[in-house]
């Protein structure tokens, strides 16, 4: 505690000093550990420092370049936080802008929207993203 306290008053920095959880889950297989690497080697790019082959502390530029996968969902079920719920949506809906989803027609909308309530967005989250109602996602995806 006395450490949060000095630490807080010299930076400026307020509340915990390690202010959020960490996510930690188990890697129990070889695909799940190539996507977890690719993940950690993609962050410099992802927060637009530079591009991760030119991230000149990552020793892993070859493995990046090895596949065009900058997609990553990690298996933990639950549902996908709102920092994430963009790229899911931009991963199930390919070349469809979640906006054009209204314009559609209903069975081509209806399987989107199914296939976002299938990768873990929740109702609320794809009624933001899409601008279409709570209760015609429930319809089409029930």
């Amino acid at each position: 505690m006395r450490y949060a306290q000095r630490f807080n008053v010299r930076s400026g920095h307020r509340g915990h000093v390690f202010q959020e959880r960490f996510k930690s889950v188990p890697i129990e297989s070889e695909p799940y550990l190539l996507e977890a690497v690719r993940y950690v080697h993609n962050n410099p790019q992802k927060v637009g420092i530079c591009e991760a082959r030119d991230y000149p502390w990552s020793s892993f530029g070859e493995f990046c370049r090895s596949t065009s996968s900058v997609f990553y969902r990690f298996d933990e079920g639950g549902r996908v936080p709102d920092d994430e719920m963009s790229d899911v949506a931009a991963h199930v809906l390919g070349d469809v802008s979640p906006h054009e989803l209204k314009t559609l027609p209903r069975g081509e909308r209806n399987e989107l929207l199914a296939a976002l309530r299938t990768a873990r967005l929740s109702v609320r989250q794809i009624e933001r993203l899409t601008g279409i109602g709570a209760k015609t996602i429930t319809r089409a995806t029930t």
